[in-house]
């Protein structure tokens, strides 16, 4: 606290060395009686100072700010570093199992496991940027506007999964079996890639898989700005818009198998 004083004392004695160092002597005049009287206003006869010994006036920049309220306009330019919930893929969309099941690569199946799918995506860390701008319509600052937006990165997945000539490992696609004439209808059946066994008479069945998902979130505002209340030290804005968001999903799956002729 003590610095504190010290420096609005010396603040104080400043200042008034400056006031009285602005004030110019001028030649003492005489008065009726022929004594020398003091230039300068007299204070008790109210009188004003010359234009020379007026004070500067306090210089405002009239495009950026207003005495008091704030800035006239603004921009504001952020950075954003986001995580989101996983992407939902709860059904599994590629197994392997054991070529000897009843149904090999299906749901259910003692061999079969999963190697993607059935517990969501993770996409990881976002990044991101945002700017908004925005600025008052009146010279009292109490309707403005104020717009702006925010876009993501693209950020993707990728699995791929291959057999060599011999058909291992077995790749499968778990689906329902839709097939009225088969026993197992509206089942837990497979489609198959690659497998080792099948056909059993002809020979192995060869192939590959490849995954990819990607998503991409941005967004948009436009808003209006009013003037509720104000104080020399405070105000107080109200807000009224429109805000879209758009959300852009995509999962594909290609697939290529060979079967011996």
């Amino acid at each position: 606290m003590k610095p504190l004083l010290v420096g609005i004392a010396l603040l104080t004695v400043a200042q008034v060395c400056l006031a009285q160092s602005s004030v110019r002597a001028l030649p003492p005049t005489e008065n009726a009686a022929g004594t020398p009287s003091p230039s300068g206003p007299d204070p008790n006869k109210g009188e004003a100072l010359a234009p020379d010994d007026q004070p500067p006036p306090a210089r405002v920049w009239p495009v950026l700010a207003q005495p008091g309220v704030g800035p006239a306009f603004w921009a504001d330019a952020d950075y954003l570093m986001w995580w989101m919930r996983h992407g939902p893929l709860s059904a599994p969309l590629l197994t392997t199992g054991d070529p000897t099941n009843a149904v090999p690569g299906a749901l259910g199946q003692p061999g079969t496991r999963v190697l993607f799918g059935g517990s969501g995506l993770d996409y990881g860390t976002f990044s991101g940027g945002r700017l908004m701008v925005g600025g008052w319509l009146d010279s009292d600052q109490a309707i403005g506007i104020e717009g702006g937006g925010f876009l993501f990165e693209q950020k993707a997945i990728r699995f791929a999964v291959a057999s060599d000539n011999t058909g291992v490992p077995p790749i499968y696609l778990p689906v329902i079996n839709q097939d009225p004439a088969s026993a197992n209808f509206r089942g837990q059946g497979s489609f198959t890639v690659a497998d080792p066994l099948f056909p059993s008479v002809i020979g192995p069945t060869s192939g590959n898989v490849a995954v990819s998902s990607a998503t991409r979130l941005w967004g948009a505002e436009l808003n209006g700005l009013f003037n509720l209340a104000r104080a020399p030290s405070w105000r107080l804005d109200g807000i009224v818009g429109f805000r879209y968001l758009d959300l852009q999903e995509s999962l594909a799956a290609r697939r290529f198998f060979q079967r011996p002729v």
